[in-house]
């Protein structure tokens, strides 16, 4: 019952959050692209009326791709020409010059597709019948690429509603496509892996599946992580996160960062009043900062540090090989989001964002020199698509990764 009370009070947060704080669209995304929409406090006065227009734009455009008889998928067009195609989980490869991002369509068909950002060439992964393939990173080396493997059911057609994620597991296989092998083997929710920057390890969230309807897939979220050599497994958080992202691991792989929201389960604090107390001024403390940092070197889960306190609504942070640490956050309440990189101490340096971005996913390459964002629409001025931006230079651009595709692994 207090698990119950406390997603409930926690989704009445999120919601009043997501209706009042980021005004240009920041929006932290739980793995598989669950979180909620709204989140313009700037277009609340004609929300319903822009919606109506939303979807019957939507609709215009679905007639029109029929009429068109899907040339529109036989096309090297950018994303932002087609609402056809939503994006996920982007990566950087170890050289910082390929991207690997899911790509689905409006079926519910999604796959893993690799970007060379030089060329422009766009490649994808060929799951096996009976399962897709998502949230791919590539391991230090290069040489291979994590994953999530779920089965799902076909009655006619794909749809979301038939992806098994009770049973999700964690796979791994070479960057070519081969050999390709499940790490985890027991049934749960699992998502979004990542690479000790040793290559040795894999760190990924498990947590409760939900029931089928709800706005997020999973809760009481907590990191754990996986020896790819032994497969001994081991718990390296313990809050129960209503949310939780991608972890990403600190360099010498001895901390955690990771975007998460609302922890069920606080050491010493029992009482569902006083669990929802201590949110409330962690929330106030830190302003309204989702940036975890655990201690993953100890013998028992880690516990919780909240970061980035001196900016508001710190969010989404991504990793690069030195350890800096770069995140989604406004200086303050007047001034948009911007782009953050800092380094222990918190030392910041920002650059500005794109407008019109509903921001899911974010990424930075290694080298630490570009920064990319995913942004799928909730309204017809959105953006949809992925945008890379060239921190040494301070530019923004669209990256192709609607066009077509050549298979990886025939």
């Amino acid at each position: 019952m207090q698990g119950v009370v406390l997603e409930i009070l926690a989704m009445k947060r999120q919601s009043i959050r997501a209706l009042t704080q980021l005004k240009s669209g920041n929006v932290a995304n739980n793995c598989w692209d669950t979180t909620p929409d709204l989140n313009k406090r700037d277009v609340l006065p004609n929300l319903f009326q822009r919606l109506l227009l939303w979807r019957l734009f939507h609709w215009k455009f679905f007639l029109l791709t029929l009429f068109l008889g899907g040339q529109m998928f036989n096309q090297n067009v950018m994303a932002a020409d087609s609402k056809e195609f939503t994006y996920g989980s982007p990566s950087f490869s170890p050289d910082s010059e390929k991207l690997i991002y899911d790509r689905c369509s409006s079926t519910g068909m999604c796959s893993m597709h690799v970007l060379d950002i030089k060329t422009n060439t766009l490649t994808y992964f060929q799951p096996p019948e009976g399962q897709l393939w998502f949230s791919g990173k590539f391991s230090p080396s290069g040489q291979q690429i994590v994953f999530v493997s779920v089965p799902f059911h076909v009655n006619g057609q794909l749809l979301s509603g038939n992806r098994d994620y009770g049973n999700a597991q964690i796979a791994i296989m070479d960057s070519d496509g081969q050999n390709v092998r499940m790490l985890t083997n027991w049934p749960g929710y699992k998502m979004a892996p990542n690479f000790s920057w040793s290559g040795k390890k894999v760190a990924f969230v498990q947590g409760d599946l939900r029931q089928p309807g709800s706005k997020t897939l999973a809760t009481k979220n907590d990191a754990y992580e996986i020896d790819i050599k032994t497969k001994g497994v081991r718990q390296l958080t313990d809050s129960k996160f209503f949310q939780m992202g991608r972890p990403s691991y600190l360099p010498n792989d001895f901390a955690l960062v990771v975007d998460a929201d609302a922890p069920s389960q606080v050491a010493g604090i029992s009482n569902v009043e006083a669990l929802w107390k201590h949110r409330e001024e962690m929330e106030r403390k830190y302003n309204h900062s989702r940036v975890y940092r655990f201690d993953v070197t100890l013998d028992k889960p880690g516990a919780p540090t909240l970061m980035f306190g001196k900016l508001i609504g710190a969010s989404l942070p991504a990793v690069d090989a030195k350890g800096q640490v770069y995140f989604l956050a406004q200086p303050n309440k007047t001034e948009e989001i911007s782009v953050y990189r800092s380094s222990f101490p918190e030392e910041f340096t920002s650059w500005g964002r794109m407008k019109h971005l509903q921001t899911r996913a974010t990424a930075v390459s290694p080298d630490g020199r570009f920064w990319v964002e995913v942004s799928k629409p909730s309204l017809e001025d959105d953006l949809n698509g992925i945008f890379i931006l060239d921190l040494a230079k301070g530019t923004w651009r669209q990256l192709p990764v609607g066009g077509r595709a050549q298979l990886t692994n025939p």
